[in-house]
């Protein structure tokens, strides 16, 4: 009896130990705390914190394709000089925003890559922007000073029939801002076309508020030992927007800032917002070779984020041609 109490006891033993074993195997350890994305809006809106950090992101871009038509604006087939078929462009845009507090303010940067395809055959892509913003410090690449510190010669599509100023640059510009008031200074590569060590030197200032705006900037090409300065005004008046800008290059002939045809140039337009779907965009522009040029287009915004751009051209040019022009722009905004 004695043995049967011991060997029962034994089985007993084992078989609670087995069970004490197994039920430790399926215990699952404790999940650790899910960490959510979080929004950020200290700078914005689209912002949200980089896991683990303290950073800010926002993403961000659009979606375009461009139908143009007409001796001006349509492609050219032939090589004469005037457009004889329907032109097509495809864009796809990538923008990247982070910014983040410092002790001396706002550490924030900017990249955008752009992806074209033009007319089904060529395809490119290009690093449009990049840059650091940092205690008023502009450092990378972005559109030259000359251009961005006055502003763009009006919200047409065709701005640059007469051209205002070079699109890109490698630069450090520092920028002082007092109220209304800003004083930019810097100095820029004219990606490569200069010479030696020397960069160009950009200098303006401005003042502006909601409803009026003027402002002066000059720069100095090293590469043609040349300078040019450009002005502008702006006022608006209810939903209507209106602006002039001229330009006079100290030199004869083109340079990286002063690519208009001869000494000076003139620009102005304006902008008239019809209803809250519907704006008006008009640009008048000429030179002292006796171009001139015109664009007058609709933008109409058909939900959020997504619009629709029709918009027509002319143009005399220095040998006499007059040529027309249309087009129309779909765009998809994020």
């Amino acid at each position: 009896m004695k043995i049967k109490h011991v060997l029962l006891g034994s089985v007993m033993g084992l078989a609670s130990a087995q069970g004490a074993w197994a039920a430790d195997a399926i215990v699952a350890a404790e999940p650790e705390p899910a960490e959510y994305v979080k929004v950020c809006d200290a700078f914005g809106t689209g912002y949200f914190y980089i896991p683990g950090t303290e950073t800010c992101l926002q993403i961000g871009g659009y979606i375009r394709y461009d139908m143009r038509g007409g001796e001006l604006l349509g492609l050219d087939t032939d090589g004469n000089g005037r457009g004889d078929a329907w032109s097509k462009r495809v864009r796809t845009t990538l923008k990247l925003s982070t910014a983040a507090d410092t002790e001396y303010g706002a550490l924030k940067t900017y990249a955008e890559v752009r992806f074209n395809n033009n007319d089904g055959a060529s395809t490119s892509t290009s690093l449009y922007a990049a840059y650091i913003d940092f205690a008023g410090f502009h450092i990378g690449q972005d559109e030259s000073t000359f251009v961005t510190f006055l502003g763009k010669a009006g919200s047409v599509l065709n701005d640059d029939l007469i051209p205002y100023g070079p699109t890109n640059a490698k630069m450090i510009t520092y920028t002082f801002k007092a109220d209304n008031f800003s004083v930019v200074g810097g100095v820029e590569n004219d990606n490569g076309a200069g010479e030696g060590y020397v960069p160009n030197a950009v200098f303006g200032a401005k003042y502006k508020t909601d409803d009026f705006g003027v402002g002066i900037i000059g720069a100095y090409d090293e590469g043609a030992e040349e300078g040019v300065i450009k002005a502008r005004v702006d006022g608006k008046v209810g939903d209507l927007s209106l602006f002039v800008m001229g330009a006079y290059n100290t030199g004869d002939v083109k340079n990286y800032y002063a690519n208009w045809n001869g000494d000076w140039a003139i620009w102005g337009g304006g902008s008239y917002k019809m209803s809250d779907m519907a704006t008006l965009n008009l640009q008048l522009s000429y030179d002292e070779k006796e171009e001139f040029a015109a664009a007058a287009g609709v933008g109409v915004k058909i939900a959020s984020g997504f619009a629709i751009t029709p918009e027509v051209a002319y143009m005399e040019k220095t040998n006499g041609d007059k040529l027309w022009g249309g087009m129309v722009r779909f765009q998809r905004s994020f």
